[in-house]
C-alpha cells in the first residue's frame, strides 16, 4: 500500500493519530502503536530508523496538542456587558440587515482571544478593521440531538469559545479601518464584487462570487441545496479545485511567454498569494498552494516529484499552524479528496478495461470518480447523503466551473483598470453560469440521483477505508477490474466496503422491531416527539418552531437523517402555535409524509394556512381529530385522543390542544400539548385516565398547566419537560418542579439532557439521554 518513499505522508498520518490520541485520551491505543513500532524496529532493519522517528513524532504530536489546548476550562463563565477592543479577523458575512464576523482581541485569557460576533444590523465593516464592541459574551450551546450540527465544537476547532450578539449600532464603534496591504485588498475585493453585481443579474452575480470568493450570501437557499444534492457544492467552497484552475491559467500564460522555471515559480507564488489573501486563506487553499508549488520547486531543484509526500508535507505544515484543524470538515474533505487523486487515481488508471479509451476521456471520468470514492464516507457522515449523480455532475460541470473561475479571476484582476474587457468576460461567464444551472436542474431531477442515508459509525468509516486500501492495492499487481477480486485482500476489501454501505442504507424501520420508541426531540422552547410503532411506522407529533430560525431544518431534519428516517407515516399537530407547528411544515416539505392530523376545533385557524398549502402541494392526506377518537396505526397499536373542546368554543389555542395517549403492554405515554390546568381537570373528570409510565408535561412546565389531581390520577414514573434553555417565560416554573418532586416523579428535561428516548417491548423499558452524565441509563 505505502512504502518508504511515501515517508512524509506516513509521518503526516501518524501526526494525525497522535493528535486524536491526545484529544480523546486514548493512551492505551497509543501504547499499542508504540509497542508495534518497537517490534518493527527489532525485526525490520530498513524501517528501524523510521520507527523511532515515528515514536518521537507520536510523543511530540500529543504533547503539542496538549500545549496548544492548555488553559481552556471545562466550564466557561458568562460575561455580561463587557467592552473589548479588537480587530476583525475574517471576511465578514454581510446581509442587508445582519452581519457576522470573528473579533480577535488581546485578552490574556486564551478562551477570550477570538469571539464570534453577530449583529442585528450591518455595520459595513471589513477584515482588518479595528473596532470596539460592548456585549454579553456567552459560550455556544452544545447540540441537543444526535446528528445536529455541533456549532460549539466547530467554533472550538477554530479556537473560538464565545458568542456575542449586538443588537444596537451604538454598541459597535469602528476605531480605524483596515490599512496597508489589508486595506488595499478590501477595496479591491469590494470594488470587484460591486462591478460583478453591476454587470450581471443578482442571481448570476451571487453564484459567480460564490465560486470565485467562497461567499455564498447571494445564492438562493433552495438552489444552493440543489447543488449539495447533485454533489457539486464544493465549487462554492474555495479549495484545491479553484487553485488548480488558477495554477493552470498562470502556467499556460507563463509557457506562452516562455518564462524560465524560476520566473514561473515567482509569478505563481505572487498570484497565489494574492488569490489566497482575497479569500482569507481557508485550509484547502493553503494545502493546494503548498502542493501546487512543491512540483515546481522540485523541478527547479532537480528533485523527483512525489505527490503523496507533497500532500503529507502540506498536512504537517497546516497541523503545526493549528492542530485542531484535524477535526475540521474542510481539512478532512480536502485531504481525502486529494488523496483520492494522488493515490487512488494512479492505481485505478492502470485498468485494462479503459486502456482502449482515449486517455483524455479516461482522465475526465476517473479524476472526479476517484475524488468521490475517497470522500464518500465523510459526505455520508457529515451530510447524510450519497449522490450517485455526483459522478455525472462533476464530469459535466466541474470543467465548466473551472472556466468560470478562470474567467472570473481574470475579470477580477482587470475590472478596476479595464472595464470593457471585464464586461465581455463577465457576460460570457454569465452565459456559462446559466448553462451550469440548466444542467444542474436536469441532474437534480433524475430519479434516484441522490438519497439520504443514516450517519455511519466511526468503525464503519474505518472499515471502508481499510477495504478501499486493500481493494485498490490489487490494481498495482495485475491491472484489471477482476484482479483484486481474485485476490484474498481484494475480496476482504470489497466486503469491508460493503459493510459500510449496508450500515448507512439499512432501513430505520427494521431497527428495534416489535418495540415502541418514544423520542422527545430537543427543539429548544417548543415540543417535538418522534414515535416508532412496533412494526416500524414513524409518527411525528409537533415539530417545534421559532420566529427567528427554522428549527425543523436546524434540529428535526438532522436528527431524522442521522437515524436514516426518510419517510414519516403520520404527522400530528396538537395545536397551531408556532413552537409546535413550524417544524412540521419543514418536515412536510423535505420528506415523504403519508398523513397529517390536526385538531377538529382548530381546523380553520389562520396559522394552518401555510401548513395546508404544503400538505396539498405534497399530496398529503389531512384528517381532523377530536375528543374520544382512536387513531389506528397498526393492529393493536394506536393513539387515544382527548380534547377539552371539539369546536371553536375556546379562543385560546392552548386550551384546545390534543392530548395523545399510546400504550404497548405495560408501557404507556401521555402527551399533553400546551393544555391548561382547567382543561386538565375537566378531562381528568370526564375520562377517568389510567396510570401512565410517562407524561409529557403540558406547556413546557408552565404554572398555569399544572394540576396535582391530574398527576395523582396518572401516577407516572417519568415527567418529560420539553423546554428551551434560559427561556424568557421562566419555564419550567418552580411550583411545577416542586410538585413533581413531591410525588417522586423522575423529571427529565430537554434543555439539560437533550434528546430523551425510551424503547420498550411492552415489558422492559430502556431510557437513553443524549447528553451523557445528566441522567444515568436505567432499565425497568
Amino acid at each position: 500500500m505505502f512504502d518508504i518513499r511515501d515517508i512524509w505522508f506516513l509521518r503526516f498520518l501518524f501526526l494525525i493519530v497522535a493528535i486524536i490520541i491526545s484529544k480523546f485520551a486514548c493512551w492505551e491505543l497509543g501504547g499499542i502503536i508504540v509497542f508495534g513500532l518497537l517490534l518493527m524496529a527489532i525485526y525490520s532493519a530498513s524501517w528501524r530508523r523510521e520507527a523511532f522517528i515515528t515514536i518521537a513524532l507520536l510523543l511530540l504530536g500529543s504533547d503539542y496538542y496538549q500545549w496548544y489546548q492548555q488553559g481552556i476550562p471545562r466550564e466557561l463563565p458568562v460575561y455580561q456587558k463587557i467592552t473589548v477592543s479588537g480587530v476583525v479577523q475574517n471576511l465578514p458575512k454581510q446581509e442587508t440587515e445582519k452581519c457576522s464576523f470573528v473579533l480577535e482581541n488581546k485578552q490574556q485569557k486564551n478562551w477570550l482571544k477570538n469571539i464570534q460576533v453577530f449583529c442585528d444590523f450591518n455595520p459595513k465593516i471589513q477584515k482588518g478593521d479595528h473596532i470596539i464592541v460592548t456585549a454579553d459574551f456567552a459560550p455556544p450551546s452544545s447540540p441537543g440531538n444526535p446528528g445536529e450540527f455541533d456549532y460549539q465544537a466547530y467554533l472550538a476547532n477554530h479556537n473560538i469559545y464565545y458568542l456575542a450578539s449586538i443588537k444596537e449600532p451604538e454598541d459597535l464603534i469602528i476605531v480605524s479601518p483596515a490599512h496597508g496591504y489589508q486595506g488595499w485588498l478590501n477595496k479591491w475585493r469590494a470594488d470587484g464584487i460591486s462591478i460583478i453585481y453591476s454587470l450581471l443579474p443578482a442571481n448570476e452575480a451571487g453564484i459567480l462570487i460564490g465560486m470565485l470568493l467562497g461567499s455564498t450570501e447571494g445564492i438562493d437557499e433552495g438552489e444552493y441545496d440543489s447543488y449539495q444534492k447533485t454533489g457539486i457544492i464544493h465549487v462554492f467552497s474555495v479549495s484545491g479545485f479553484h487553485v488548480a484552475f488558477v495554477l493552470m491559467m498562470v502556467s499556460c500564460l507563463a509557457s506562452i511567454c516562455r518564462f524560465s522555471i524560476r520566473t514561473r515559480l515567482l509569478i505563481l507564488g505572487v498570484v497565489l498569494f494574492i488569490y489566497g489573501s482575497l479569500i482569507a486563506w481557508p485550509i484547502p487553499v493553503i494545502r493546494s498552494v503548498i502542493m501546487g508549488l512543491l512540483p515546481l520547486i522540485a523541478i527547479y531543484t532537480g528533485r523527483k516529484q512525489q505527490m503523496l509526500n507533497g500532500l503529507g508535507l502540506a498536512g504537517i505544515i497546516i497541523i503545526i499552524l493549528n492542530p485542531k484543524c484535524v477535526f475540521q470538515i474542510s481539512f478532512q474533505l480536502s485531504f481525502m479528496g486529494t488523496w483520492g487523486l494522488v493515490y487512488l487515481y494512479p492505481h485505478i488508471r492502470k485498468l485494462d478495461l479503459v486502456k482502449e479509451w482515449n486517455l483524455s476521456i479516461q482522465d475526465l471520468i476517473l479524476i472526479p470518480l476517484c475524488a468521490q470514492i475517497a470522500v464518500l464516507p465523510l459526505i455520508a457522515y457529515y451530510f447524510n447523503i450519497i449522490s450517485p449523480v455526483s459522478i455525472i455532475s462533476n464530469l459535466l460541470l466541474s470543467y465548466i466551473v473551472g472556466v468560470i473561475v478562470i474567467l472570473g479571476f481574470i475579470g477580477f484582476l482587470l475590472a478596476p483598470l479595464l472595464l470593457l474587457p471585464s464586461e465581455i468576460i463577465y457576460t460570457f461567464s454569465g452565459f456559462l453560469i446559466k448553462l451550469m444551472q440548466f444542467i444542474n436542474y436536469l441532474l437534480f431531477n433524475i430519479p434516484g440521483g441522490y438519497f439520504w442515508v443514516a450517519t455511519p459509525s466511526i468503525i464503519a468509516i474505518c472499515l471502508y477505508y481499510i477495504g478501499l486500501m486493500l481493494w485498490s492495492s490489487g490494481f498495482s499487481k495485475q491491472p484489471t477490474w477482476a484482479s483484486p477480486l481474485k485476490e484474498k485482500g481484494g475480496i476482504v476489501g470489497i466486503s469491508l466496503m460493503g459493510i459500510f454501505i449496508l450500515s448507512v442504507i439499512w432501513p430505520a424501520q427494521w431497527i428495534n422491531r416489535q418495540h415502541t420508541e418514544i423520542a422527545f426531540v430537543d427543539v429548544g422552547q417548543g415540543d417535538c416527539t418522534l414515535i416508532k410503532s412496533p412494526q416500524g411506522k414513524f409518527i411525528l407529533i409537533d415539530g417545534g418552531g421559532s420566529r427567528v430560525s427554522d428549527v425543523g431544518k436546524r434540529k428535526i431534519l438532522p436528527y431524522l437523517r442521522y437515524r436514516g428516517i426518510n419517510e414519516i407515516y403520520m404527522i400530528i399537530n396538537t395545536h397551531p402555535d408556532v413552537d409546535h407547528l413550524q417544524g412540521l411544515e419543514t418536515v412536510a416539505r423535505e420528506m415523504k409524509v403519508d398523513m397529517a392530523v390536526i385538531p377538529l376545533g382548530l381546523r380553520d385557524h389562520l396559522n394552518y394556512a401555510e401548513f395546508k398549502k404544503i400538505l396539498s402541494t405534497q399530496g398529503v392526506k389531512m384528517f381532523h381529530a377530536s375528543d374520544g377518537d382512536y387513531i389506528n396505526i397498526e393492529p393493536g397499536w394506536g393513539f387515544n385522543i382527548a380534547a377539552a373542546y371539539n369546536d371553536e368554543g375556546a379562543a385560546d389555542t392552548n386550551r384546545q390542544s390534543l392530548m395523545i395517549g399510546v400504550e404497548h403492554g405495560n408501557f404507556s405515554v401521555m402527551l399533553c400539548g400546551d393544555i391548561d390546568t382547567q382543561s386538565l381537570n375537566e378531562l381528568s373528570s370526564n375520562h377517568n385516565f389510567k396510570e401512565y409510565t410517562i407524561v409529557k408535561v403540558p406547556h413546557h412546565g408552565s404554572r398555569f398547566s399544572y394540576s396535582l389531581e391530574f398527576y395523582e390520577e396518572l401516577s407516572p414514573k417519568y415527567a418529560i419537560i420539553s423546554v428551551g434553555k434560559n427561556n424568557l417565560y421562566g419555564h419550567p416554573h418552580d411550583e411545577v418542579i416542586k410538585g413533581l418532586k413531591t410525588q417522586e416523579i423522575m423529571i427529565l428535561r430537554t434543555d439539560t439532557m437533550g434528546n430523551i428516548r425510551f424503547i420498550s417491548d411492552g415489558k422492559k423499558l430502556d431510557l437513553e439521554v443524549f447528553r451523557k452524565g445528566t441522567q444515568p441509563h436505567e432499565q425497568r
